[in-house]
């Protein structure tokens, strides 16, 4: 008779505080320093900077606006390079870095900083989106100040719900669980906002590869050529199995738990990988291909889950 190998994989307990908020980030559980500086440069490099910019240059000559870009994007790439340096050494959060600095009060007051900053970079994709409708229905004035608030109130309410109903999924039925809307709504850990600007991201990225005038066509994957491609493509492959599981169980929180590693393993893979400039075209089309499916998997998820994601955040 012939034996066979079983294998017991065990169980993960996605209860887990894994995103450090009250102690360090393990050692063996952290980011390179160069992967924190490449993510807080993208974080520094953003639209209101842009447009920031874009105000500046209209005064300027052209060796004055030469020198001012330089200058300024050496000043953003110092202060991404500073907080990476931080981070990596210290493996701690926004939040306990500012209560080790400040103290508990000094954090308070610290921490007013995140919303505010968030609410100027909001403010301002309202306003452009209330701009684009004015000039579409040739609107007056009044007409496209009215197009940004609406623009602004809808965008709210739908990225409140989306975040909150995802906090409330996320969760374990039967446990009880803090109702904290600053949580809920904050662009790091597991969040709804976090998954939402994960799927835009693909989105952008494909979004950009037609725009150059390609066609995005579907077709098989290649074997995977760095350790973070290969973690994506099993992540995705779970797919079938963890919704499976996850109606069996009547336990929604185990999809939210899905696909907040299969972002994590997409940004991971981002962040690593030069998909639009890879001069291999087949390997190109292959990551293209993956990001599709990863995109797919995701706003299948969230789907389930009741919500779904913008085009733009």
């Amino acid at each position: 008779m012939s034996k066979e190998k079983l294998e017991f994989v065990e169980p993960v307990d996605t209860n887990t505080d894994n995103e450090y908020s009250r102690e360090p980030v393990p050692l063996g559980a952290r980011k390179s320093c160069f992967s924190l500086t490449i993510v807080w440069t993208g974080f520094v490099f953003l639209v209101t900077s842009m447009m920031a910019g874009g105000g500046l240059a209209a005064g300027l000559t052209f060796n004055e606006l030469l020198l001012a870009m330089i200058l300024g994007n050496i000043f953003l790439c110092i202060i991404a390079g500073l907080v990476s340096v931080i981070a990596y050494k210290t493996g701690l959060t926004f939040a306990l870095l500012t209560r080790y600095s400040f103290g508990q009060e000094g954090s308070r007051i610290a921490s007013l900083f995140v919303p505010i900053v968030n609410l100027g970079w909001y403010t301002i994709q309202a306003a452009l989106y209330g701009h684009f409708i004015a000039q579409v229905f040739n609107l007056s004035y009044t007409g496209e100040v009215i197009a940004m608030m609406l623009s602004a109130v809808i965008m709210g309410i739908f990225a409140v719900l989306s975040a909150i109903k995802y906090g409330d999924l996320s969760n374990q039925a039967s446990k009880d669980y803090v109702f904290d809307v600053e949580r809920f709504t904050s662009f790091e850990g597991n969040t709804g906002p976090y998954i939402l600007y994960t799927i835009v991201r693909t989105k952008s990225i494909l979004g950009k590869y037609k725009e150059e005038g390609n066609e995005l066509k579907k077709g098989a994957l290649l074997a995977p050529k760095s350790d973070s491609e290969k973690a994506l493509m099993l992540s995705v492959s779970r797919l079938n199995g963890v919704v499976e599981n996850a109606f069996e169980e009547k336990a929604p929180h185990k999809i939210c738990a899905y696909i907040y590693e299969l972002a994590n393993e997409f940004n991971h893979f981002y962040h690593e990988t030069k998909i639009l400039s890879e001069q291999d075209e087949a390997r190109k089309a292959s990551y293209l291909a993956l990001l599709d499916l990863v995109r797919e998997v995701l706003e299948t998820c969230i789907d389930l889950l009741g919500f779904s994601a913008p085009e733009r955040m």
